[in-house]
């Protein structure tokens, strides 16, 4: 069966994966965009500041935060435990990387939305878009890594170290 996707953000041959479709350049507008789209079937116009429904949620363990109305939810994040996986993510859901710790890290969270399944190699391809903060969000056509694990998520983006440091959680509607 291989990879398995509804939309169409990726292109998958025998051969290759690319990203097919453009979305934010910043990791938590991607994904907030991407998990809206599949959450209302379909493609969806974006434009920077344009408010989008549904509401898109983080659950950690011990907390949940609105990401698509909490404006610096992730400066109430220290001591945020992970939230508890039984799977991987599913398509049109998506992961976050928050920091725990009370420093700043220089990169406080990353986030991304999971685009295709695998459930014969227990493997999803999600979102790992990145862009410098406090710029104006442009659009690129989507970058996705291929994970097994939602801690994987965590090791690619910030290393070993960054599991002791980044609380892991999901995005959902």
């Amino acid at each position: 069966m291989g990879w398995q996707k509804k939309l169409d953000f990726v292109a998958i041959s025998a051969r290759s994966i690319r990203g097919s479709k453009k979305v934010p350049k910043s990791c938590i507008e991607s994904a907030e965009y991407i998990i809206q789209c599949y959450a209302n079937g379909g493609l969806l116009d974006w434009a920077a500041g344009v408010d989008r429904e549904p509401h898109v949620y983080a659950t950690f363990g011990d907390r949940k935060y609105n990401i698509s109305a909490e404006e610096n939810f992730h400066q109430k994040a220290e001591g945020t435990t992970n939230y508890k996986f039984d799977a991987l993510p599913a398509e049109g859901s998506g992961l976050i990387c928050l920091n725990k710790t009370s420093g700043d890290l220089g990169y406080n969270m990353h986030l991304g939305a999971v685009v295709a399944v695998n459930p014969e190699e227990g493997k999803i391809l999600i979102s790992n878009m990145m862009e410098a903060a406090h710029v104006a969000v442009s659009l690129a056509t989507i970058e996705v890594i291929e994970i097994s694990s939602p801690e994987e998520f965590i090791v690619a983006n910030f290393g070993e170290e960054g599991l002791g440091q980044y609380a892991l959680g999901i995005l959902t509607i």
